[in-house]
């Protein structure tokens, strides 16, 4: 089932019946991830932004817009595969499986075993690029400027890309993948920027 993506669903707002899926993901989402922060925001704000992306970039895939609002409820809460797949279908919590981190020695050997799942899943390459979009633009958001994180993705960069790429996959994640080259390139800017303020002694 498609959303309606001509209706501003994102700001809950003349929320139409085919939505309800979405309203239900959300309330799930706000329930579990009570206390949890996102910075200085709740963390609702980050599950907000990740579905806000995957609208941008005009995704109308329902479980697609389900799972961006759940992506991290394994991997943060006490929340079950077997939860999610109970109320909301299997299709939904394969997606939020397959982004949600294996465990690991360390954050690369984490990605790496991660990778593989999300892959092999179309839905959640969407997903983890909408997440990964997200994660960038607030890491050089004035509020949260943050250059420990945005040296951190820009040198995932690479591993990145190779990890989740699946070229069968890709006139589903066309655009997020060219909303996500443009995240980079903002970020390889913003370095250079930095390099020439500090070459003229600016810092």
């Amino acid at each position: 089932m498609s959303i309606n993506i001509g209706k501003e669903w994102r700001f809950m707002d003349d929320v139409e019946d085919n939505t309800s899926k979405l309203l239900e993901c959300w309330d799930f989402a706000s329930k579990h991830h009570k206390g949890q922060w996102y910075g200085s925001k709740p963390y609702m704000y980050h599950l907000k932004k990740v579905s806000d992306v995957a609208m941008d970039c005009n995704i109308t895939d329902e479980s697609i817009l389900m799972s961006c609002l759940l992506h991290d409820i394994i991997e943060d809460t006490e929340v079950s595969f077997n939860d999610i797949k109970e109320k909301f279908g299997e299709e939904v919590a394969e997606i939020v499986y397959c982004v949600t981190d294996e465990l690991g020695r360390n954050r690369k050997e984490r990605k790496f075993k991660t990778y593989k799942k999300i892959r092999n899943n179309p839905k959640s390459i969407v997903v983890k690029l909408c997440d990964r979009i997200s994660n960038i633009s607030e890491s050089m958001g004035s509020e949260n400027y943050n250059l420990k994180l945005m040296k951190m993705y820009l040198d995932e960069h690479n591993d990145f890309v190779k990890g989740i790429s699946n070229r069968i996959s890709f006139d589903l994640t066309m655009k997020c993948w060219i909303k996500y080259e443009a995240m980079i390139k903002v970020l390889e800017n913003e370095f250079k920027r930095l390099d020439n303020i500090l070459k003229k002694g600016g810092l």
